[in-house]
């Protein structure tokens, strides 16, 4: 799979990256410069993808800020530049997190997963020619997450600084935002991220149960070790926080996924 691939899924599929945009151009020109793909989100604000294949490097992260040097002007302050990749190694998450810079993580594996519920198989063939790189980058992702659980402190552990809170959220998409960063310190917000993914895998709850599992017994942590205790987990997301579920399949063991989120005046 090329880059160019890469950019085509993203250009039939612009819900990867976030819900309400609409493409401008690819490899459009500005003031010079060519750029991989321009959208318009749905604020109207000029979207900026920065997409490269495989693992974000330091000279990407040095040619995003140059970038945003670049097109921020006092006529248009709002442009937004986002840098794409397949993995995006975790202290690079953290500074860009800490900048306010955005990024976005499409693994091989996730995309792979994407294409087969949309039943895309002209995309899907891409894999099929290289499927020693969709296992390279399925061992690399498994190794990536337990490199994460390192840097996850234990359950108790004080407030992250600056990690934002969920009620803050005013929106859904800025709901899933703060659910990954805070993923990367609490388990609790872990779980929420494994149920806001599931919009796409779609497997049942004592699946979910499982990847937790996984997570979890390195950093000895056992709140969701049965599907009991994730479906009260969704209960209280629902009851206190508005968040808005789909339910689907074997009530005894549903697919659910976060679908939605209402901001109730309690939480204003």
């Amino acid at each position: 799979m090329t880059e160019k691939d890469l950019e085509n899924i993203i250009c039939k599929y612009p819900e990867l990256i976030e819900k309400g945009l609409s493409i401008e151009g690819r490899q459009v020109c500005i003031q010079g410069k060519h750029i991989d793909i321009l959208f318009t989100d749905r604020h109207g604000q000029k979207l900026i993808i920065e997409l490269k294949k495989g693992v974000i490097k330091r000279e990407h992260i040095a040619q995003l800020l140059d970038y945003e040097g670049y097109y921020l002007t006092p006529d248009d302050p709002t442009i937004r530049v986002m840098l794409v990749g397949n993995r995006v190694p975790i202290n690079f998450r953290k500074a860009l997190d800490h900048h306010g810079l955005e990024w976005k993580e499409l693994s091989f594996v996730y995309l792979h997963e994407f294409l087969k519920i949309k039943r895309d198989y002209v995309f899907l063939k891409l894999f099929e020619q290289d499927k020693s790189e969709l296992s390279a980058h399925s061992n690399s992702n498994e190794h990536t997450e337990k490199s994460n659980e390192a840097h996850k402190p234990h359950p108790h552990a004080p407030s992250v600084k600056g990690a934002p809170r969920l009620n803050k959220a005013t929106s859904f998409d800025e709901l899933c935002e703060i659910i990954r960063i805070r993923s990367k310190y609490y388990p609790t917000n872990f779980m929420d991220l494994l149920l806001l993914e599931n919009k796409i895998k779609q497997i049942k709850l004592s699946e979910i149960v499982r990847a937790y599992r996984k997570y979890a017994e390195p950093i000895n942590n056992n709140d969701f070790k049965t599907v009991r205790r994730v479906k009260d987990h969704i209960k209280f997301r629902q009851k206190n926080d508005g968040w808005i579920f789909s339910f689907e399949g074997d009530p005894s063991d549903p697919i659910v996924a976060l679908e939605d989120y209402k901001k109730s005046i309690s939480q204003e």
